[in-house]
């Protein structure tokens, strides 16, 4: 499936894009979302936090420019 950039709605990109994924799976091909710089300077510092948590036996997720420790339940 071939998308021009700017032909559809952001919307419609994330409803098609996970649903296409696994066709780029060993490909020289990827799907990346694009941040700013500041965000992509605030994610490396959050990449670091999260490798500690991880090793502490946390799960970890990085939504935006977020660190979310999930409850443990």
């Amino acid at each position: 499936m071939r998308v021009a950039p700017g032909s559809c709605s952001e919307g419609l990109m994330m409803q098609v894009l996970p649903k296409k994924w696994k066709n780029l799976q060993n490909t020289n091909y990827s799907i990346a979302e694009d941040y700013p710089p500041k965000i992509l300077e605030k994610r490396k510092t959050l990449y670091e936090q999260a490798k500690i948590e991880k090793e502490n036996g946390n799960k970890v997720l990085i939504k935006y420019n977020k660190l979310i420790l999930p409850p443990k339940s």
